[in-house]
């Protein structure tokens, strides 16, 4: 029994219940890698649920994904085009990884420890 599943990249993902379920009841922090088009269940099922997008502008993500060797799952311009389906997803913190990465590590780290204001409606 899985708590979430969903499918990107043409595989398929599940999140079990388990130690993360546990975690969440003793009121601890609990941090998952998800699809956003699972976001909105979990907020559905969860108390406090805050999703962080960590993106890249077109350009840098384009130029990232032509590097990537071995993904079967279409090509860069396909790959890019579904952010598409997600037009409408409203996250609640947004991290641009235009920098060095330690600058996006410790913004995610601010998120974590609750120290950044979540985004406006």
């Amino acid at each position: 029994m899985f708590a979430f599943w969903w499918e990107a990249h043409g595989q398929r993902s599940t999140r079990s219940p388990g130690a993360a379920e546990n975690e969440i009841r003793a009121g601890r922090v609990v941090i998952s890698n998800v699809s956003r088009g699972i976001v909105a269940q979990m907020r559905e099922k969860y108390a406090s649920v805050d999703a962080v997008l960590i993106t890249a502008p077109t350009a840098i993500l384009a130029v990232r994904l032509g590097r990537r060797t071995g993904e079967t799952d279409g090509s860069v311009i396909d790959r890019i085009k579904r952010n598409d389906a997600f037009a409408g997803f409203r996250p609640d913190h947004v991290i641009e990884t235009t920098g060095a990465p330690e600058d996006a590590v410790r913004r995610l780290l601010d998120v974590i420890r609750g120290s950044t204001a979540p985004l406006s409606p």
